[in-house]
């Protein structure tokens, strides 16, 4: 820049600064501050806009460049834990075929496989072991487990526990050897191993030995399994070769790898070190192939890579330019390859990386718009930060000037309003600030205080003065004005209230004396205070109830006392009456007694008779009754003969049946043992029948004697029967006898009931008279002894209390 262009810019800013000065002097505080803060707003978005965009646009291409490094590292991380997880589940598959896994696996399934027999042929003997001889049943086992097979060729051969063989499904030369010194290679005798665990006392034995595998002439290792079936004392020997196993898990870990899938349509393949191309689910053409001379697009020998780095590191990223499926063009690949030593196993899987440059494109492009949003963003936020400060700067303003000096005069004018009486309370002043409106605001809270507090304190004892008068007028005088105040005549007023209600309090205190004398029985006592105008009436009304109620009691003393002397000459005649009547009443009482007991007597005999004569009428219906049912036993008797009689040819019927059976039973005996082994089934039959048939024959005799032995016991009976019906004609000729004395009885008892009963009414009634006189002199003893009492009482009541004239009452002489 030039001088003179320097100088330019100068002149201009002088230029500018001068007018700026002459508007500021026109303009308010809250203008100029709004001016100075919008401006400096202003200037610092538009500096931090430019440093954020330069910022972003550098981080944006280092982000770019980062993620570019990361997704190829993160590419191969991914890659590397799909093939970790391959190599895993391989592994899953090698470990089980371990030899002590293999062995516990196949011990496993020999077991399992005898369980599943022995369940079978266990069922079998239990079944037919009570219908079927020793021979055929050992037969009928046999063959069971001659059709025995488990895993396609597997078998089961039955050896005793002397090691001779009973049984082979395979190789039948061998049924009746023994094979005590049969061993494999390693002098192994397998058959009288597990013979000789199950003779020491175990049920089963397992025995690992090397034998020739069918249809091969090589050795494989072979577990055997032996159990013994108790019933037959039979080993029944199973076993497997163990490297039929292996051979399984390769074969399910390359089928469970080729299923595995990973995204969208990764997958794994196997080759071995040799370039042989084991599983590729996408390329099952190629499984079989040597492929160590396959290359790419550059001419690079990708399965070479693969086994090399497979070998030398065991795990490794091998990139390589092969075409996509569907496409032309070759693209990069990545690939990630892992060496498994046990099976000689090279696991991998890959990907193509176009999506990454993909995503750095789409970043690139992702990053200019976002820049832009940026920017547009940068300048709405400072457009709307210059608004939001100017409200905020206009908020501020009227919080801090304009508000605490409008707060004051109105506080100022509710101040004057109390004071005037135009109001009842007052706020204290809002101090905002520790300025100068902050000290004026301080000063009128504290003129405020003080005002307040004097017409608060009158408040206080008018409002208690007025609850005082409520008092009186309720009649409570102990009350008196306890507030004060700073007010001289508010003071003066509460000083003269108090006098007065001391005084009045001290004239109500001794009429209450005077009364309370009266209430405690001393009439005697008068008011003696000075006093005027109506409370000299109250009291003067005081002194003439004493006087009264004095009067009163000696006049309630002296019939009290004329009462009490009455009272005593009727007691004395009443006693004389009522001991006379006691001893009549006593008389009357002891005969009337002696006559009731009597009466009872005669009673209870009449019952006595009537009892008597129902027991007989009941003793001789229940006579007829039994010659009734005597009767009926004795014709009973009889039926029961007659179908005893009948019961006994049923009886010969059954047994001539049950003989013909028996006879037929051993005729079917016969024709099934001519029938031979078709009619054994039959034989059981007929032998069943045969056994029913005695067994009927037997039942039928002992009915027989028991229903002769009915027989007998019917005819007893029948004696016993015709016996009683002559005893019960006897016993009823005595029993109406009997009732005809007690008849004659009865009518005499009756008639003496009725003589002593008119005897005991006539007692009774003179007895009732002679009680209601003794009754009638007790009322009266009674009322003259309540008289007295009552005359007593009211003589005690007047002398508990004390009035004029009170020793000089006597009573009135009424002779």
């Amino acid at each position: 820049m030039s001088i003179y262009s320097l100088n330019l810019v100068i002149i201009k800013t002088k230029i500018i600064k001068g007018g700026e000065m002459q508007f500021f002097k026109s303009m308010n505080i809250k203008a100029k501050i709004l001016t100075i803060v919008i401006t400096t707003v202003l200037l610092i978005s538009v500096i931090i806009a430019l440093k954020s965009i330069y910022s972003i646009n550098q981080l944006t291409k280092k982000n770019i460049e980062g993620y570019q490094e990361k997704a190829y590292i993160q590419k191969e991380n991914e890659l590397k834990s799909y093939v970790s997880m391959a190599l895993k589940t391989v592994k899953s598959f090698y470990n089980m075929t371990s030899p002590k896994k293999v062995k516990s696996l196949v011990e496993k399934d020999l077991k399992a496989n005898s369980d599943f027999l022995f369940s079978i042929i266990q069922k079998e003997y239990d079944n037919n072991k009570d219908n079927l001889t020793q021979y055929e049943l050992k037969n009928r086992i046999k063959q069971t487990i001659l059709n025995a097979r488990f895993e396609n060729n597997g078998y089961f051969f039955v050896s005793d526990l002397n090691n001779t063989i009973v049984l082979h499904p395979i190789d039948k030369s061998l049924v009746g050897k023994d094979l005590t010194k049969v061993k494999d290679k390693n002098g192994v005798d397998f058959v009288n191993k597990i013979t000789q665990t199950i003779k020491a006392g175990s049920s089963e034995g397992f025995v690992s030995y090397v034998w020739q595998k069918p249809n091969s002439k090589e050795l494989e290792k072979k577990i055997s399994y032996g159990r013994l079936f108790k019933p037959f004392n039979w080993v029944i020997i199973s076993g497997k070769y163990l490297d039929s196993l292996d051979k399984q898990m390769r074969e399910k870990a390359l089928s469970t790898l080729s299923n595995m899938r990973f995204g969208n349509n990764g997958y794994f393949w196997v080759n071995d070190t040799n370039y042989k191309l084991i599983m590729n689910p996408n390329s099952k053409d190629k499984v079989g192939q040597n492929l160590k001379n396959s290359e790419d697009s550059n001419g690079k020998k990708y399965f070479q890579e693969f086994v090399n780095v497979s070998k030398t590191k065991g795990a490794g990223l091998v990139k390589y330019y092969k075409n996509k499926p569907g496409e032309k063009i070759s693209k990069e690949k990545f690939s990630y390859v892992m060496y498994f030593e046990p099976w000689d196993w090279v696991i991998g899987t890959g990907t193509y990386i176009e999506d990454i440059e993909k995503n750095i494109e789409t970043m690139a492009s992702h990053s200019e718009s976002e820049i832009s949003n940026v920017i547009t963003q940068i300048i709405i936020i400072s457009v709307v930060s210059v608004v939001l400060i100017l409200l905020i700067i206009t908020y501020l303003s009227n919080k801090i000037l304009v508000a605490p000096i409008e707060d004051l005069k109105s506080g100022l004018l509710q101040f004057f309003k109390f004071i005037n009486h135009e109001s009842n309370d007052v706020k204290i002043l809002n101090v905002f600030f520790d300025d100068e409106i902050g000290h004026m605001s301080k000063i009128i809270n504290e003129n405020i205080k003080n005002s307040k507090k004097i017409l608060e304190e009158d408040k206080a004892v008018i409002s208690e003065v007025s609850d005082l008068v409520k008092h009186i007028s309720s009649g409570e005088l102990s009350g008196r004005i306890k507030s004060s105040s700073s007010n001289p005549s508010i003071t003066q007023l509460i000083k003269v209230f108090n006098s007065m209600m001391e005084h009045l309090q001290e004239i109500v205190n001794h009429s209450l004396g005077v009364l309370k004398k009266y209430q405690q029985n001393d009439f005697r006592v008068e008011t003696t205070m000075k006093c005027t105008g109506e409370i000299c009436d109250l009291m003067n009304g005081i002194n003439d109830l004493g006087h009264t109620i004095s009067e009163m009691l000696v006049e309630n003393k002296r019939n009290g006392l004329t009462l009490n002397n009455s009272a005593r000459i009727l007691s004395a005649n009443v006693d004389t009456l009522n001991n006379s009547s006691q001893e009549s009443a006593s008389s009357l009482e002891e005969t009337a007694a002696a006559l009731e007991q009597i009466t009872g007597n005669i009673r209870e005999n009449v019952e006595h008779v009537k009892t008597m004569s129902l027991y007989a009428n009941e003793l001789n219906e229940s006579s007829k009754k039994g010659n009734d049912l005597a009767t009926k036993t004795s014709v009973s008797m009889d039926d029961i003969d007659n179908q005893v009689t009948a019961i006994n040819e049923a009886i010969t019927v059954i047994d001539q049946i049950a003989f013909q059976t028996n006879i037929l039973s051993l005729n079917a005996a016969v024709e099934a043992a001519t029938a031979g082994e078709a009619g054994k089934g039959f034989a059981v039959v007929a032998q069943e029948v045969r056994n029913l048939a005695s067994r009927s024959a037997d039942a039928a005799k002992e009915i027989k004697e028991l229903v002769e032995h009915a027989t007998v016991k019917a005819n007893e009976g029948k004696i016993i029967a015709d016996d009683m019906i002559n005893g019960y004609h006897s016993l009823n000729e005595n029993i109406n006898k009997t009732i005809a004395l007690i008849e004659d009885v009865t009518v005499a008892s009756k008639e003496q009931q009725v003589g002593i009963e008119q005897i005991n009414d006539a007692i009774n009634e003179l007895d009732q008279q002679t009680q209601q006189n003794a009754s009638v002199a007790m009322k009266t003893k009674d009322v003259s002894v309540q008289t007295a009492q009552i005359s007593q009482k009211i003589v005690d009541n007047a002398n508990d209390k004390e009035f004029l004239g009170k020793n000089e009452v006597k009573a009135i002489d009424l002779n």
